[in-house]
């Protein structure tokens, strides 16, 4: 079967085939020529970014104790299996009770810098409050927890994910955050004594059907007469050594939570105690498994800063925060982790936080009572003007200071070096892999099929020579340039999954024995500005596999002609390969390419 799909736009030249099977190929892996007559430049591939985020549980520390106004370093890196080198930042889970009859707060800091004036807990002296934030890992691989009181604090401290500073080989690849409007997806829902709600995150409010390592949730419960500890964990894993909540009665509390989704999507939400308590669950974002996101989000922590102190906001009044270029946040950041810390003299409500172009979703960041200092940490989502709206949902005014401790950033892909590409172009494969003939046999009998001794995936990119345009570039009405100052050329990218080893078709793409996709166009550039005239995908597939394109188009045409916006395009395709009618896997292709005529490729 095959299916062509076309879509004009603009002006311009780029052409590129891909043949895909298995999981999308590594990136990164050096190429290796078509023929002979291809270039052995390794084809010029963006290579794996930083701020990706790892799933990880792993305790720290236990019931530590820290002196009044006091600071101890904790180790992180190489801790319980955490990587030992390039730990760029943790999502830690701070727990503390004030050690003799004392309130106080708990700064999180990275080793090796000023102490900052910033809140990452407000603790008391009669149970133990919790609060997660994402906390940037200082150069020796430590972190600082400082005590604010004139009395001693006990403390634990838990990993729920990191990120590397640079993503090594022998890491598993980790998943791309994906911020959200907010939402309530369980309302005032019953926990049982010792019973356990499944939580089906994956469908709603925004969050994908699959393809989702984990989510990002805002969690509060409220118990009318016990005691006892909520654990929110992955559906079908063992009990975590962690709480999530350890609440009171009749106490509205609250912590964020990464939770990784287990068995079926689903997440267990435990509650260990003699009584019922009730539970509410925001959920903020989710982190997208590893090659499902073509447009890659980083996850960066900075250093912690304060960005606003002590703001009165009446009760159901509203106060609007800017949160790009201040703390470390940079101007193209779409979403931003902050702290906020309140206190109200007397009354008892809650803080909620959504983008400033969106409604209010009704959620809960921070639970407080009068006279009682309160933290909460969120992943908040910013409006188009880099705005978010904190409401004070609460019977009386509170007083709001914030923090930021991360930012989620849109990476931009890497331009090629001069000598990989080249005026003239060239051909490459590249990600070619060649499983063993057990593998394959093993894939055979899950499948009930025979794929022979060869299950190969591989790539296969073609880039064409520059040549001159043959006129001047005109462009809603205006001329851009001169006749003869523009370029053209054409990319052509193939990845291609084979029950056998596929072969090279003479000039005509690779020959794949089970499923291929392509994407093809044009770009015309001038060392100024690069756009897209138009883009082709098309599919081929058998017996053994199905291939859905689900997009195809272009992003950012134009680019270096629009200040503030990326200096780079692509044209690409979302696409899905059922393997044997019953594996479903996602793909995408990109064709970056710059106003310099460079061009990358990813998949």
């Amino acid at each position: 079967m095959t299916r062509s799909t076309r879509l004009l736009s603009l002006v311009t030249t780029l052409s590129t085939v891909l043949i895909l099977g298995g999981a999308p190929p590594a990136l990164g892996v050096s190429a290796a020529p078509a023929h002979a007559e291809a270039a052995t430049d390794p084809a010029p591939l963006n290579l794996e970014k930083s701020g990706q985020f790892h799933t990880a549980r792993v305790r720290l520390a236990n019931d530590v104790k820290v002196g009044a106004n006091a600071t101890t370093a904790v180790q992180v890196a190489g801790v319980n299996g955490l990587p030992a080198t390039d730990l760029a930042s943790v999502a830690v889970n701070v727990s503390a009770k004030g050690d003799w009859f004392n309130n106080g707060s708990l700064k999180i800091y990275p080793t090796g810098t000023p102490e900052p004036n910033t809140t990452a807990l407000s603790y008391n002296a009669a149970f133990y409050l919790p609060n997660m934030v994402t906390a940037m890992v200082g150069a020796d691989g430590k972190i600082n927890v400082h005590n604010l009181s004139d009395q001693p604090v006990k403390f634990y401290l838990d990993v729920h994910g990191y990120t590397l500073a640079e993503e090594q080989p022998s890491v598993t690849k980790g998943s791309t955050y994906v911020p959200l409007n907010p939402a309530v997806i369980l309302d005032n829902q019953p926990v049982a004594a010792g019973g356990n709600y499944e939580l089906q995150p994956l469908g709603q409010a925004g969050v994908p059907e699959e393809y989702v390592d984990a989510v990002a949730l805002n969690v509060s419960t409220l118990s009318p007469r016990d005691s006892g500890t909520l654990r929110v964990y992955p559906a079908g894993d063992g009990f975590p050594l962690d709480a999530t909540i350890d609440y009171v009665p009749n106490r509205k509390l609250q912590n964020s939570v990464i939770a990784k989704v287990g068995t079926d999507g689903k997440i267990n939400v435990h509650n260990l105690s003699m009584g019922a308590t009730n539970v509410w669950v925001e959920v903020t974002g989710y982190f997208a498994t590893a090659g499902t996101v073509p447009e890659h989000l980083a996850l960066n922590a900075v250093q912690p800063a304060r960005v606003a102190s002590d703001v009165s906001i009446a009760a159901g009044g509203e106060h609007t925060l800017a949160l790009r270029e201040v703390g470390g946040v940079p101007i193209d950041a779409d979403g931003v982790g902050i702290n906020l810390t309140t206190k109200s003299a007397s009354g008892a409500g809650a803080l909620q936080v959504y983008p400033a172009d969106a409604t209010n979703p009704g959620g809960q960041i921070v639970n407080y009572q009068a006279g009682n200092q309160m933290s909460g940490f969120t992943f908040a989502k910013l409006g188009t003007d880099g705005k978010v709206i904190i409401r004070n949902a609460g019977s009386a005014t509170t007083t709001v200071s914030v923090d930021v401790y991360s930012y989620t950033q849109l990476v931009p892909e890497v331009e090629p070096d001069d000598d990989v590409m080249g005026e003239n172009g060239g051909t490459y494969l590249t990600n070619v892999t060649e499983a063993t003939a057990d593998a394959c046999k093993d894939a055979s009998e899950a499948a009930d099929t025979s794929l022979g001794d060869n299950c190969v995936t591989g790539t296969e990119l073609t880039v064409g020579p520059a040549e001159e345009g043959e006129g001047p570039m005109v462009v809603d009405g205006k001329q851009l340039a001169a006749a003869g100052a523009w370029k053209y050329r054409s990319v052509k990218a193939t990845s291609c999954w084979s029950s056998g080893k596929p072969v090279w078709g003479g000039g005509r793409g690779w020959k794949c024995g089970v499923a291929k996709a392509s994407v093809a166009g044009s770009f015309k550039y001038n060392g100024k500005a690069i756009y897209v005239s138009w883009v082709d995908c098309n599919y081929s597939d058998n017996s053994l596999a199905e291939v859905d394109i689900s997009w195809c188009g272009h992003w950012n045409n134009g680019a270096g002609a629009y200040p503030g916006r990326p200096r780079y395009m692509n044209i690409g395709l979302n696409a899905t390969v059922r393997y044997f009618r019953h594996r479903r896997l996602p793909f995408y292709i990109r064709i970056d390419g710059w106003p310099s005529g460079k061009v990358s490729l990813r998949g």
